[in-house]
């Protein structure tokens, strides 16, 4: 460790505070990326009480690093640094890492608080390696084994011939037209496997027509992280069940149009980049194109293709 790295080191480990809070209000992939920064401030500061300040469903992911929910009151006074340009008494004795998309949405400016961004437009990086550079500035080793770490406490189940097809995303411009994906799913049930259909929020709402595929909508994020663990393929857009498909090493294809696979993609899967000459068009997924050409201009010969050698792989022990 250099010199720098080893005073930034020790000046983060003097920080006057009592406690950890790591804020966080970003949807499921935006969070699954971000979890090895959560890890790797755990074990820096291995002795520290670290508390959680955003979505409760994603805390059965953080309760094994010893993360617990944040107070009601601290979360009043978090929620308050939006408006308010002082730190909050209440606020004395922690140190704060805020995680956000690309920009400082907050209007209080501390020592105590350190603001970290999934986006850096000046640089070409993986918003989960964009974590890692921020973090060692700051003299915090990020935890490079981190996908070890979340097997072990995370992956317990069985793999099944399911194949599981995610048709939707977090905005309708990242998503392929679904009668393409039941076409996909008739070929994996030709092919042997059992295709389902899973249905976010607003797949459910709108409904999906077709019956010969099965469908199925999960009650919680637990619920889906049991169904990934049975799969043997994923199949879906650029969205937060394939990034957690991703953190368990399961095969897939993800299919990207206005979005930079460079930063955004699940690594370890497989993926299909849009031909269209406008993709992609955003690195923060803040789209607003009504008619997502880019994604039609996905074509079934491609994805064919890569389902052609998957399955070729699955006869063939390859």
């Amino acid at each position: 460790m250099d010199q720098t790295l080893t005073f930034k080191n020790s000046l983060m480990k003097k920080l006057p505070s009592d406690n950890i809070i790591l804020t966080h209000k970003g949807a499921l992939g935006d969070f699954l990326l971000a979890w090895p920064a959560f890890l790797s401030i755990r074990t820096f500061f291995s002795q520290a009480e670290i508390f959680w300040h955003g979505r409760d469903d994603f805390l059965p992911w953080l309760r094994p690093l010893n993360i617990k929910k944040v107070p009601h009151r601290t979360a009043s006074a978090l929620d308050g640094l939006y408006s308010r340009s002082t730190w909050p008494e209440s606020l004395r004795k922690s140190t704060v890492f805020w995680f956000g998309l690309d920009r400082v949405t907050i209007a209080c400016s501390h020592p105590q608080l350190f603001f970290l961004t999934a986006v850096d437009f000046a640089r070409k990086r993986h918003v989960r390696y964009n974590y890692l550079y921020q973090l060692e500035k700051l003299g915090i080793s990020f935890y490079r084994n981190w996908q070890e770490s979340w097997k072990d406490m995370f992956a317990k189940q069985d793999t099944q011939d399911l194949a599981l097809i995610f048709p939707g995303s977090g905005n309708p411009a990242k998503n392929w037209p679904v009668k393409n994906f039941i076409w996909a799913g008739k070929r994996f049930q030709s092919a042997g496997l059992k295709p389902l259909l899973v249905l976010g929020p607003a797949e459910e709402k709108n409904g999906i027509s077709e019956s010969s595929l099965q469908q199925t909508t999960c009650s919680s994020l637990e619920d889906l992280q049991g169904l990934i663990l049975k799969s043997r393929v994923l199949l879906g857009n650029d969205s937060g069940p394939m990034h957690l498909g991703a953190m368990f090493s399961k095969p897939g294809l993800v299919l990207f149009g206005p979005t930079p696979l460079y930063m955004w993609r699940p690594q370890g899967m497989r993926v299909l980049k849009s031909p269209a000459h406008c993709a992609p068009c955003s690195k923060t997924a803040r789209v607003q194109c009504q008619e997502p050409t880019c994604m039609q201009a996905i074509t079934r010969e491609k994805v064919q293709a890569w389902m052609d050698k998957f399955l070729y792989c699955q006869r063939t022990g390859l």
